[in-house]
Protein backbone atom coordinates (compact mmCIF):
# COMPACT_ATOMS: atom_id res chain seq x y z
CA UNK A 1 0.00 0.00 0.00
CA UNK A 2 1.23 3.30 -0.78
CA UNK A 3 1.44 6.52 1.62
CA UNK A 4 -1.25 9.10 1.08
CA UNK A 5 -0.43 12.62 1.27
CA UNK A 6 -2.95 15.58 1.09
CA UNK A 7 -1.33 19.10 0.68
CA UNK A 8 -2.86 22.50 0.79
CA UNK A 9 -1.78 25.86 0.70
CA UNK A 10 -2.82 29.42 1.88
CA UNK A 11 -6.80 30.26 0.68
CA UNK A 12 -6.55 32.78 -2.25
CA UNK A 13 -8.35 35.75 -1.14
CA UNK A 14 -11.38 37.31 -3.72
CA UNK A 15 -9.49 40.74 -2.86
CA UNK A 16 -7.71 41.73 -5.56
CA UNK A 17 -5.95 40.80 -9.28
CA UNK A 18 -4.10 37.11 -9.21
CA UNK A 19 -0.23 38.58 -9.44
CA UNK A 20 2.81 36.35 -9.37
CA UNK A 21 3.03 36.10 -5.67
CA UNK A 22 -0.09 34.03 -5.59
CA UNK A 23 2.11 31.58 -8.15
CA UNK A 24 5.52 32.10 -6.16
CA UNK A 25 4.72 31.95 -2.72
CA UNK A 26 1.36 30.30 -2.22
CA UNK A 27 0.62 27.40 -5.23
CA UNK A 28 3.34 26.69 -7.38
CA UNK A 29 5.54 25.55 -4.41
CA UNK A 30 2.29 23.42 -3.07
CA UNK A 31 2.29 21.93 -6.70
CA UNK A 32 5.43 20.81 -6.88
CA UNK A 33 5.77 19.05 -3.86
CA UNK A 34 2.17 17.07 -4.71
CA UNK A 35 4.25 16.38 -8.28
CA UNK A 36 7.46 15.23 -6.82
CA UNK A 37 5.62 12.92 -3.86
CA UNK A 38 3.72 11.52 -7.07
CA UNK A 39 6.98 10.44 -8.47
CA UNK A 40 7.89 8.98 -5.38
CA UNK A 41 4.22 6.38 -5.98
CA UNK A 42 3.19 8.63 -3.24
CA UNK A 43 -0.58 8.68 -3.28
CA UNK A 44 -0.92 12.76 -3.26
CA UNK A 45 -3.56 15.24 -3.54
CA UNK A 46 -3.51 18.92 -3.68
CA UNK A 47 -6.78 20.66 -2.09
CA UNK A 48 -7.22 24.04 -1.53
CA UNK A 49 -10.28 26.39 -1.24
CA UNK A 50 -11.62 29.80 -1.84
CA UNK A 51 -12.18 32.43 1.00
CA UNK A 52 -14.58 34.42 -0.72
CA UNK A 53 -16.39 35.22 2.27
CA UNK A 54 -13.49 36.28 4.62
CA UNK A 55 -12.38 39.92 5.80
CA UNK A 56 -10.93 41.41 2.73
CA UNK A 57 -13.93 41.38 0.58
CA UNK A 58 -16.19 42.58 3.62
CA UNK A 59 -13.68 45.94 3.86
CA UNK A 60 -13.60 46.40 0.51
CA UNK A 61 -16.82 46.31 -0.42
CA UNK A 62 -17.71 49.18 2.49
CA UNK A 63 -14.65 51.01 0.73
CA UNK A 64 -16.25 50.74 -2.33
CA UNK A 65 -20.11 51.20 -1.26
CA UNK A 66 -20.61 47.70 -2.73
CA UNK A 67 -22.75 44.67 -1.58
CA UNK A 68 -20.47 41.76 -0.49
CA UNK A 69 -22.51 39.88 -2.75
CA UNK A 70 -21.81 42.17 -5.79
CA UNK A 71 -18.10 42.38 -4.87
CA UNK A 72 -17.47 38.68 -4.86
CA UNK A 73 -18.97 37.94 -8.30
CA UNK A 74 -16.63 40.81 -9.84
CA UNK A 75 -13.60 39.77 -8.43
CA UNK A 76 -14.27 36.23 -8.70
CA UNK A 77 -14.58 36.88 -12.31
CA UNK A 78 -11.54 38.59 -12.84
CA UNK A 79 -10.00 35.95 -11.04
CA UNK A 80 -11.57 33.22 -13.38
CA UNK A 81 -10.62 35.27 -16.23
CA UNK A 82 -6.74 36.09 -15.35
CA UNK A 83 -6.96 32.07 -14.21
CA UNK A 84 -8.41 31.13 -17.90
CA UNK A 85 -5.50 33.48 -20.11
CA UNK A 86 -2.98 32.14 -18.41
CA UNK A 87 -3.91 27.92 -18.60
CA UNK A 88 -3.83 26.03 -21.72
CA UNK A 89 -7.50 24.76 -21.53
CA UNK A 90 -9.07 27.99 -20.60
CA UNK A 91 -7.54 29.44 -23.80
CA UNK A 92 -9.54 30.49 -26.84
CA UNK A 93 -8.12 27.90 -29.77
CA UNK A 94 -6.22 30.52 -32.00
CA UNK A 95 -8.09 29.68 -35.40
CA UNK A 96 -11.82 29.71 -33.87
CA UNK A 97 -12.28 32.17 -30.75
CA UNK A 98 -15.42 30.74 -30.08
CA UNK A 99 -13.69 27.69 -29.03
CA UNK A 100 -11.78 26.90 -26.05
CA UNK A 101 -8.67 24.83 -26.05
CA UNK A 102 -10.36 22.52 -24.11
CA UNK A 103 -13.26 22.27 -26.08
CA UNK A 104 -11.52 21.65 -28.93
CA UNK A 105 -9.16 18.55 -27.12
CA UNK A 106 -12.47 17.34 -26.26
CA UNK A 107 -14.11 17.42 -29.93
CA UNK A 108 -11.33 16.09 -31.28
CA UNK A 109 -10.82 12.93 -28.25
CA UNK A 110 -7.25 14.34 -27.44
CA UNK A 111 -5.15 14.72 -24.37
CA UNK A 112 -2.32 17.55 -23.64
CA UNK A 113 0.38 15.28 -22.12
CA UNK A 114 2.46 18.42 -21.60
CA UNK A 115 2.71 21.75 -21.59
CA UNK A 116 5.73 24.02 -21.32
CA UNK A 117 4.55 28.40 -20.90
CA UNK A 118 6.80 30.32 -21.79
CA UNK A 119 6.84 33.89 -21.35
CA UNK A 120 9.12 37.10 -21.40
CA UNK A 121 11.86 36.72 -18.92
CA UNK A 122 11.46 32.79 -18.54
CA UNK A 123 14.69 32.52 -21.06
CA UNK A 124 12.65 34.80 -23.82
CA UNK A 125 13.78 38.85 -23.85
CA UNK A 126 11.69 40.79 -25.41
CA UNK A 127 13.42 42.60 -28.62
CA UNK A 128 13.00 46.54 -28.10
CA UNK A 129 13.66 48.27 -31.38
CA UNK A 130 13.70 51.53 -32.05
CA UNK A 131 11.61 52.08 -35.44
CA UNK A 132 12.45 54.94 -36.17
CA UNK A 133 16.33 54.44 -36.22
CA UNK A 134 15.26 50.84 -38.09
CA UNK A 135 13.46 52.70 -40.79
CA UNK A 136 16.44 55.20 -41.25
CA UNK A 137 19.01 52.20 -41.24
CA UNK A 138 16.79 50.79 -44.30
CA UNK A 139 16.86 54.15 -46.09
CA UNK A 140 20.32 54.57 -45.57
CA UNK A 141 20.78 50.80 -47.11
CA UNK A 142 19.22 51.46 -50.05
CA UNK A 143 20.75 54.84 -51.14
Amino acid sequence: MNPKAIITSALPYANGEIHLGHVASTYLPADITTRFLRQKNVEAYYICASDDFGTPILIQAEKEGKSQEILERIVTGRLNKRLSEITLLGQEYIKDSDLKVSQLLKKSNANVNLFVRYEVGDGIELEEKNFAEEVKAQVDASE
